[in-house]
């Protein structure tokens, strides 16, 4: 079986603004790597590019500011707190950019697959895997909003109907992420960032296991803060479980906007004859 490895490090990926078609200048050439400045470049409320090698992804400014993000998720612990909401709205969150980095240094993954994100907020993967070869990217997130968002930088992309669409979905139903992989005959899922510390992964894991067990065939590629050693050993716990195989595929870094520099792994899950 190949494993593919790669070891922590920084990577040519640049984040520039744009208006009107012409660019800001690249992170690079500032000597700001990929994920340098992420919340400044944020709010900045233009277009966001996003550099991978030749690659250039464009998607739609954040509408939250990532230091409200105490406000906007559930504490399992504090039965008074507010429910999860709209994380989508943040803009393209660390794990996606370290996800992008990965699949564009191993387009195999998703070249001539039909590939469906879970949670694609931005849609930063969805976009690049429709560049990289995809034969169809599904975006999908719970969010109604953000899925209108995601269509609007489809459009600008010049991206058709026939290599990428969005719709709404809640992953937290197994059945209905069950129903739509066999609608469109989808063989790659891909996320990032669905695990957040204070975030109940039951949902998640129970629609990913009715997605195993009814199409064992779907591989499952997903991007992972490792913000909280806790949530972060009881999420791999999980993920074993789904079985078939489980490797891990990369470990990088990123600048999160609530947490600071954080590891970001990266983890597929396959057929265990996998080669």
């Amino acid at each position: 079986m190949n494993v593919l490895q790669t070891t922590p490090r920084r990577t040519n990926t640049g984040i520039l603004t744009e208006t009107g078609g012409s660019t800001h200048g690249d992170l690079e050439e500032q000597g700001i790597a990929g994920g340098e400045k992420f919340e400044e470049r944020n709010l900045a409320g233009e277009l966001l590019s996003f550099r991978f090698g030749e690659t250039v992804i464009r998607v739609q400014p954040p509408l939250r500011d990532a230091e409200e993000g105490d406000a906007l998720f559930s504490d399992p612990f504090d039965d008074d707190g507010p429910e999860y909401d709209d994380t989508g709205l943040f803009g393209a969150w660390p794990a996606s950019v370290v996800l992008c980095r990965f699949l564009h240094q191993h387009p195999a993954l998703i070249k001539q697959r039909r590939v469906l994100e879970l949670g694609c907020g931005a849609g930063l993967p969805s976009l690049l895997c429709a560049q990289l070869g995809a034969s169809h990217t599904l975006s999908t997130d719970r969010n109604e909003e953000v899925v209108q968002r995601v269509l609007e930088a489809q459009h600008l992309a010049s991206v058709g109907a026939e290599l990428a669409s969005a719709q709404r979905l809640d992953w937290a139903e197994p059945q209905h992420l069950v129903q739509l992989v066999q609608q469109a005959s989808i063989q790659l899922l891909i996320a990032s960032d669905l695990v957040y510390p204070m975030s109940d992964q039951g949902p998640l894991m129970r629609s990913l296991r009715a997605v195993r067990e009814s199409h064992p065939a779907v591989g499952i590629v997903m991007s992972v803060a490792c913000r909280e050693s806790r949530t972060h050993q009881l999420f791999l716990q999980n993920m074993r479980e789904l079985g078939g195989t489980l490797q891990e595929l990369s470990s990088d870094c990123e600048l999160d906007p609530l947490y600071g520099r954080v590891p970001v792994k990266i983890y597929q899950v396959c057929e265990s004859d996998s080669s």
